[in-house]
């Protein structure tokens, strides 16, 4: 449906990060044509589950937070820090969280490829995702301490990424409600 149909309007969302990266949209009164419609009445859940597996995939968030978390890895040797075995642990369990995302979207693009459709793949893929910025994030903080805090640093900018993981490419909670009505065998 276009959005300069009457009735829809498109707004933005202060977010935590760049203006227009989030946006809301508000329904009043609108008719919209059957021609719009893309797929049968009442299966709208069924479609957007379709979405959100597909959704994003391509994003490789994961990529980006190893990144940063290489970043911080630098911040920590640069003081001396990597003789100590908890910092190595923090950093060590960052990167386990990147990694396991980039295995998983692995399996995404495989089962695409061969002609499968990986909705659950994706789900769980887009889940680790958002755990992998979570993690980076957190170690970034644990390990940089005060200077965490400072603006544009290392652990600042990935907390901009990592706060708004959830929320970009299908939440990250609408992505465990699928898996759990797969794992339940529920429908909607």
């Amino acid at each position: 449906m276009p959005t300069a149909t009457p009735g829809v309007e498109v707004g933005d969302i202060d977010a935590v990060v760049h203006p227009g990266a989030f946006h809301h949209v508000v329904f009043t009164d609108v008719r919209v044509p059957a021609s719009c419609r893309l797929g049968p009445e009442n299966e709208g859940f069924t479609i957007v589950r379709k979405l959100l597996a597909n959704e994003r995939v391509g994003v490789a968030r994961y990529h980006r937070a190893a990144g940063y978390l290489d970043r911080v890895a630098k911040w920590c040797d640069e003081r001396g820090l990597l003789d100590d075995s908890s910092v190595i642990e923090t950093l060590a369990h960052a990167r386990v969280a990147c990694d396991a995302a980039r295995v998983l979207v692995y399996q995404v693009w495989d089962e695409r490829t061969r002609g499968l459709h990986p909705d659950e793949s994706a789900w769980v893929y887009r889940t680790a995702a958002v755990n992998a910025e979570r993690a980076v994030s957190e170690a970034a903080f644990k390990l940089m301490g005060a200077e965490a805090l400072v603006r544009h640093s290392h652990a600042d900018n990935q907390f901009e990424w990592a706060t708004t993981a959830g929320i970009a490419g299908g939440s990250y909670e609408m992505q465990l409600n699928s898996l759990a009505r797969v794992l339940l065998g529920t429908k909607g």
